[in-house]
């Protein structure tokens, strides 16, 4: 982000909220005034977040008015590793026959299974 047009003072911080666009649990990080940037963790992800910054300085504290907002999509990342149950495993002498359980899609789309 870049710093506001109308400081009205010195930025003593940033205050950046994130949280899941479905969700109610709010996150926030602060970071210096000097800092127009801020690594937000424990995303999901193939996730929207609703992201916003508010600058804070002496004559106030957080106003809730004057957020600059966006929205973004965190990518998708390598599927959970699937577990193969052996108690549903049919050996014989020249083939294998098992079923995979429901696949867990929670990182993102499954294009395929090897």
């Amino acid at each position: 982000w870049g710093q506001p047009e109308m400081r009205n003072g010195q930025i003593q911080n940033y205050k950046v909220y994130y949280r899941r666009s479905i969700g109610r649990e709010k996150k926030m990080v602060s970071v210096p005034g000097s800092t127009l940037s801020a690594d937000l963790s424990d995303l999901l992800p193939h996730t929207d977040y609703n992201i916003s910054v508010v600058a804070i300085n002496n004559a106030r504290d957080d106003n809730e008015s004057d957020r600059a907002m966006t929205m973004g999509t965190t990518k998708i990342a390598a599927p959970v590793k699937p577990v193969v149950p052996t108690d549903t495993l049919n050996l014989t002498s020249t083939s294998a026959v098992f079923s995979l359980p429901a696949m867990d899609d929670s990182n993102g789309p499954i294009s395929y299974v090897e």
